[in-house]
């Protein structure tokens, strides 16, 4: 049974009751973590960026990067939040706290680049001091293992498999995964007698590396 009463409303009234249908029709404050937004994802392959390393024992430069712009940020704009990562030597920094102005952050993950379809949503490391980092220096610590004197081949920086890193930028607005494919110029092989044998052709400290980074505000690296 409908039940019909008669009532009278105001302007003032009516006025604000379509505007508050309005408004639950077009929240879309929830968007980013729907899924619904069109996705925006950029893949990009990174091919010798040279850190300026130079086989130096102690790096001597410092390279700015920005994973929204895919290019080198000039060093001038080290203290702004245009760049989302830094290279130094093995070292990576994130644009974040003692590093940086921005919101940045990062997660290594121990599972494939391609198995990685979502960045988590909580639990972002940051650079707490120039130490330590979001992104752990070291042998086997961060995204690298070393060899030492007497591992093959010796002294040589080998990126560790099954790893990925996921990188919040600066603007904490978007989220990229990470995998780094070689340290070396030419991305050598380095378990062949060409590399052991002549590594001078090979300088350190040009990293090679494939990232994704979802623009449209999402934290999904799939187009679906």
């Amino acid at each position: 049974m409908l039940l019909i009463t008669n009532k009278t409303f105001s302007l003032p009234l009516l006025a604000a009751a379509f505007a508050l249908l309005f408004t639950a029709c077009d929240d879309s404050s929830t968007g980013p973590e729907t899924g619904e937004e069109e996705s925006q994802i950029e893949t990009h392959t990174v091919e010798d960026l040279d850190t300026g390393y130079g086989g130096r024992m102690t790096p001597n430069d410092t390279l700015y990067y920005s994973l929204r712009e895919n290019s080198i940020v000039d060093k001038s704009d080290s203290v702004s939040t245009q760049w989302d990562l830094a290279f130094s030597g093995t070292t990576i920094y994130t644009n974040s706290e003692a590093s940086g102005p921005g919101d940045g952050g990062a997660i290594v993950l121990g599972q494939t680049f391609d198995a990685t379809t979502i960045a988590p949503s909580e639990g972002y490391a940051i650079d707490t001091t120039a130490t330590n980092l979001a992104i752990t220096t070291g042998s086997d610590n961060g995204w690298y293992h070393y060899t030492g004197q007497k591992g093959t081949p010796p002294h040589t920086i080998v990126p560790l498999e099954n790893t990925t890193l996921i990188v919040r930028t600066a603007d904490g607005k978007h989220y990229a995964k990470l995998r780094i494919i070689s340290w070396y110029k030419g991305n050598p092989d380095l378990s062949s007698d060409e590399f052991a044998n002549n590594s001078d052709n090979y300088p350190s400290g040009n990293y090679t590396f494939e990232y994704a980074i979802q623009l449209n505000g999402t934290r999904t690296f799939t187009e679906e």
